[in-house]
């Protein structure tokens, strides 16, 4: 019934144009394939691959850690991450001086 010696094995009969599917990152295909779902969105062709991957957890230390998150940068008990690029600091400052300077400005009636 299924003759993999044939040239066009795998493909769907009646179609004239194949291509295969590209990824758009390069990512990990480790784990067990399930169903491939195909479906067109805005006249393009996607395709959805979940896996099933082993999860293994972390073992528990019995130490905790406290997290602030805030906009421009992360405060854990190890230290700090800046979220928040140095340029962006800048812009912000400036921003900030201007929305002051506006705040203060009278209105004049006519």
């Amino acid at each position: 019934m299924i003759d993999q010696a044939q040239p066009d094995w795998g493909k769907p009969h009646g179609a004239k144009n194949w291509a295969d599917i590209k990824l758009s990152k390069h990512v990990d295909l480790s784990g067990v394939l399930k169903v491939i779902s195909v479906y067109r969105e805005n006249g393009k062709y996607w395709a959805s691959l979940p896996f099933e991957v082993e999860f293994n957890p972390k073992p528990e230390t019995g130490k905790y850690s406290a997290v602030d998150v805030n906009v421009g940068h992360l405060n854990y008990t190890a230290g700090v991450i800046n979220t928040l690029p140095k340029h962006l600091k800048k812009i912000y400052q400036r921003i900030k001086f201007y929305q002051k300077q506006l705040a203060h400005k009278r209105v004049v009636n006519s």
